[in-house]
């Protein structure tokens, strides 16, 4: 008879492995602490190391968790790598404002996608007297990028934590903390990405390379921007139509090409953001079901 999932000593003292059932997986973790109340830190998970000056040993490694960040005394999710796009506010677990939840590096790719479009068409426009507007609008959203991109990478950058994790209800459960037989780790929304079954429930917690990284509020976001993506790609349609017409209707070139070149720079941006926003929302709402052992 096997054993039951959960988690076991490994090999290496001190730290624990996670057996699904059928086979040990490739998720470990320290050797848990003995229970503590909540609002303290979680035992076995979250509790970073400490030294005995205060300060997180730097030749160890820090488990994933809410931690205070030490430059500006918020609480945010430390992946085990670096600092995450959540913080509590208001005792809610929440993305950031501007950067959302994305890695610096996405906000990157995104802002150079955005200003190379945005300089060929602004480009273009300039050599054939034309209007600049459309190129414009995609420097814009490279500049906003870019800026998303750079706080980003400085909170990233951040100096690791040197308090323990604090465990409060609203970020619960946890991942490690089984409520029914059957947890573990399940193939999420996306290749590679696993999130936790506590077997009663999702957490909000995805796994992937070897980091783990909160999902709070990601539904719902993609809801929207996907919304977003329909009606800007449909407003752009309409514009670009409007603009053919009046220019082979009347001799109003000028504001015919103005009318189209902002039809299609909205068609280009809302087709990108329906698409991918919208493979995402689907994506997730599939990985929503109750997981097979």
């Amino acid at each position: 008879m096997s054993a039951q999932p959960g988690w076991y000593d490994a090999e290496q003292p001190g730290l624990q492995r996670w057996w699904d059932g059928a086979g040990w997986t490739e998720h470990v973790r320290t050797t848990p602490a003995p229970p503590a109340p909540l609002g303290s830190p979680a035992p076995g998970f979250g509790a970073g190391p400490i030294s005995a000056t205060g300060t997180a040993a730097p030749d160890m490694r820090i488990i994933p968790g809410w931690y205070r960040m030490p430059s500006t005394g918020e609480v945010r999710w430390h992946t085990g790598t670096i600092w995450s796009g959540y913080s509590l506010r208001d005792g809610v677990p929440k993305p950031d404002r501007i950067t959302g939840s994305q890695r610096s590096s996405q906000g990157l790719i995104l802002a150079i996608l955005y200003l190379i479009v945005g300089m060929m068409q602004t480009s273009l426009a300039i050599s054939n007297r034309g209007f600049i507007a459309s190129g414009g609008l995609f420097l814009v959203l490279g500049a906003f990028w870019l800026y998303g991109a750079l706080r980003a990478r400085k909170r990233e950058r951040a100096p690791r934590p040197v308090d323990a994790a604090i465990v409060l209800d609203a970020v619960r459960p946890l991942p490690g903390e089984a409520e029914a037989a059957g947890a573990g780790w399940y193939p999420g929304d996306q290749p590679g990405r696993t999130r936790w079954w506590t077997g009663a429930r999702w957490s909000q917690y995805v796994a992937k390379n070897g980091e783990v990284e909160p999902i709070y509020g990601v539904e719902r976001s993609l809801r929207i921007a996907t919304r977003m993506g329909m009606w800007l790609t449909i407003a752009g349609a309409v514009l670009l139509a409007l603009g053919i017409v009046l220019l082979n209707a009347t001799r109003a070139d000028g504001i015919a090409i103005f009318i189209a070149s902002i039809g299609g720079a909205f068609l280009v941006a809302g087709g990108l953001l329906w698409i991918i926003f919208g493979y995402r929302s689907r994506a997730l709402e599939r990985s929503q079901h109750r997981p097979v052992p």
